[in-house]
């Protein structure tokens, strides 16, 4: 059996591509995202790999994650590579973009690593 690597933010960006590369090496790529679509796209690119639907923004979405990930067996890694960008001056983001940015890219994270 394969050692299981959960990848936060594994359907694009540095995320899907630490995928392929843990794909080579051998290792299960566990590719977390929100949109299924997307998680259906990056599949196509990493055929072995497999989707888990689930937004770190979510207080209770880490708790879920990580259930569906033990059905592949032990998780041997992780790879907190979700993240959001707003593209403003701090200056001119809102408290509630500035909560939504932290509740991904911080708090996501934390809660992911916990």
């Amino acid at each position: 059996m394969k050692q299981s690597i959960v990848i936060t933010g594994g359907t694009s960006g540095i995320g899907l591509a630490t995928a392929k590369i843990l794909d080579a090496s051998g290792f299960l790529p566990l590719l977390v995202g929100r949109d299924p679509e997307r998680g259906a796209a990056a599949l196509a690119q990493v055929p072995a790999a497999r989707f888990l639907q689930g937004d770190v923004a979510e207080p209770s979405a880490a708790e879920t994650i990580f259930a569906q990930a033990a059905q592949y067996g032990p998780i041997g890694g992780l790879v907190t590579s979700a993240g959001i960008y707003h593209e403003a001056l701090l200056s001119e983001e809102t408290e509630a973009t500035l909560a939504e940015l932290f509740a991904t890219n911080v708090y996501g994270t934390i809660r992911c690593c916990r």
